[in-house]
C-alpha cells in the first residue's frame, strides 16, 4: 500500500490527478488504515471538488486520530506551545488514557504541570516518567529535572 501511495503522489505531481485517485483508491484497497494514503486521497479529491467523498474520509481519519496516543501528544506539545497549558494537560492526559506506557507522555504532562504551578502533579509525572524510561542517559536528565522540582517543593514548604 505504501508504494501504490508514493506512486500516487508522483501522478499528483505529474498533474494526473485521476491516475492518482485511482492509485490512492487502489492502495486503500489494501490497506483501509493506511492514514497517509487517505489523507492524500482527501487531499486530492477536495481539491478536486468532490468536497462529499472528501469530508467522508476527513471524518473517518479525524476518528482514527483521537483513538491515537501519539496524536494527543502532538495536540498537547502545540497547545504548550501556544501557551494553553489546561489544553496541553489535557491531551497529555488523553494520550496517558490511550497507552500508558511512554515516558514522553508523562514528561510532557510534567512540564505542563509545571507550568500550571502544580509543582506536586509535576512531580508526580516525572516520576513515572522515569520509570517507563530505559535509556540511562534520558534517566539521568529526568532525575535531574527530578531533583529541582524536589528543590521547588522544598522551597515551597519553608
Amino acid at each position: 500500500a505504501e508504494g501504490w501511495g508514493n506512486i500516487g503522489i508522483l501522478y499528483r505531481f505529474a498533474g494526473h490527478n485521476e491516475l492518482a485517485i485511482q492509485t490512492y483508491e487502489y492502495a486503500l484497497e489494501l490497506d483501509h488504515d493506511n492514514l497517509t494514503v487517505a489523507t492524500n486521497l482527501a487531499f486530492l479529491l477536495r481539491k478536486e471538488g468532490s468536497l462529499n467523498e472528501a469530508i467522508a474520509i476527513e471524518q473517518r481519519l479525524h476518528r482514527k486520530r483521537l483513538q491515537n496516543p501519539y496524536y494527543h501528544a502532538l495536540l498537547a506539545d502545540e497547545a504548550f506551545h501556544k501557551g494553553e497549558i489546561d489544553s496541553s494537560i489535557n491531551h497529555y492526559k488523553r494520550a496517558i488514557r490511550l497507552n500508558d506506557n511512554v515516558h514522553e507522555f508523562f514528561f510532557g504532562l510534567s512540564k505542563a504541570f509545571y507550568q500550571a504551578n502544580n509543582i506536586y502533579a509535576s512531580k508526580k509525572a516525572m516520576k513515572k516518567a522515569i520509570s517507563l524510561a530505559k535509556d540511562p542517559h534520558l534517566n539521568k536528565n529526568y532525575f535531574a529535572k527530578l531533583n529541582f522540582l524536589n528543590n521547588r517543593i522544598s522551597l515551597l514548604r519553608e
